[in-house]
């Protein structure tokens, strides 16, 4: 124990873990500066339920766990929190078999009824949770503002890029027409995808670079225009991607698919355009490409967008304000 308080955060994953570096780990140095001690240890492989008893504030960090653990964490907890930034209950292609359903439907409940407030990044994962009678609070997603920030020089060729993890790369697929007849069209236009994995596109070209932990703010600040795709359904409609925050935030102009947690974080006409059919997304990325001034207007509202509400000192005061209150 080393802070005025002390708090241990059940992670979904370790600091390489998308999920639980930007819900709890890249605030550490923020909580060392308000003396808050923080320990951590992945939910699916922690026993020591008495430890917690040490600790002012736990958190369980996405993971739903079985009723057994769930209960033990809350007996042993002085102040039992839940933190959640995706629909993880929900299939992210289908459904689920109805035993799952259920069997995630008694957890969650369960959650709900034991924790003080569930943390999460939007309001469509609130409503989702206050079914279950769930008190909620709305944390958004958050970047470090100097870090994440628009490039120093302007790149000579117009660049469109994609950013994001190869199970994401569906999302992409879903645009190669649109694409490939943009190119014929713009020849002159450097694409990027920024992955783990080479989607080995064919009848499009590009540039893959590989993903680099920690160094992806290089990569997404040199893009002119970033895709943020995503396929209509229930898991993406609840999905807050920290990419749209990675474009706001670097100064990039973005066309969008419209789910209603991207219209909540990217407000159209103020920092995007909205696409959902191959004609909407082939018409908004031309006037992108044309229309420079109103490409660069769009990317600094972007910015302003993000400096007003997700930038990491912020959200903090968020984050903080719910463990201590």
């Amino acid at each position: 124990m080393n802070g005025k308080m002390n708090i241990f955060v059940l992670t979904a994953g370790d600091r390489r873990t998308a999920s639980s570096y930007y819900r709890i780990f890249q605030y550490e140095e923020l909580f060392k500066k308000e003396k808050i001690g923080l320990q951590w240890s992945i939910a699916k492989e922690f026993i020591d339920f008495q430890k917690l008893k040490y600790f002012d504030c736990v958190i369980l960090q996405k993971t739903i766990l079985s009723k057994y653990k769930i209960k033990k964490i809350a007996a042993h907890s002085k102040n039992f929190l839940y933190d959640c930034d995706d629909r993880i209950w929900l299939s992210h292609t289908g459904s689920h078999h109805l035993f799952t359903r259920l069997r995630l439907r008694t957890r969650l409940r369960l959650i709900s009824s034991l924790t003080r407030t569930c943390m999460v990044p939007n309001s469509v994962i609130s409503k989702d949770l206050e079914v279950f009678r769930a008190k909620t609070t709305i944390i958004p997603m958050a970047l470090d503002g100097t870090l994440w920030s628009p490039p120093a020089v302007q790149n000579k060729a117009l660049r469109v890029g994609w950013a994001g993890a190869p199970h994401n790369l569906v999302y992409l697929d879903s645009l190669l027409p649109v694409i490939r007849r943009i190119q014929k069209k713009y020849p002159g236009l450097e694409w990027v995808i920024y992955s783990g994995k080479d989607p080995n596109f064919s009848n499009i070209h590009y540039n893959f670079i590989p993903f680099q932990a920690g160094y992806e703010h290089n990569i997404i600040k040199d893009f002119d225009i970033g895709l943020l795709p995503l396929i209509p359904n229930d898991f993406s409609e609840g999905k807050s991607p920290i990419k749209a925050l990675q474009y706001l935030a670097t100064e990039t102009a973005i066309v969008a698919t419209p789910t209603t947690v991207i219209r909540e974080i990217l407000q159209e006409k103020a920092s995007c355009l909205f696409a959902e059919s191959p004609d909407q997304w082939e018409q908004a990325l031309e006037r992108l490409i044309i229309d420079t001034r109103f490409r660069k207007t769009l990317a600094k509202n972007g910015r302003e967008r993000f400096e007003e509400r997700f930038s990491l000192e912020q959200v903090f005061q968020l984050v903080k304000n719910t463990i201590i209150n």
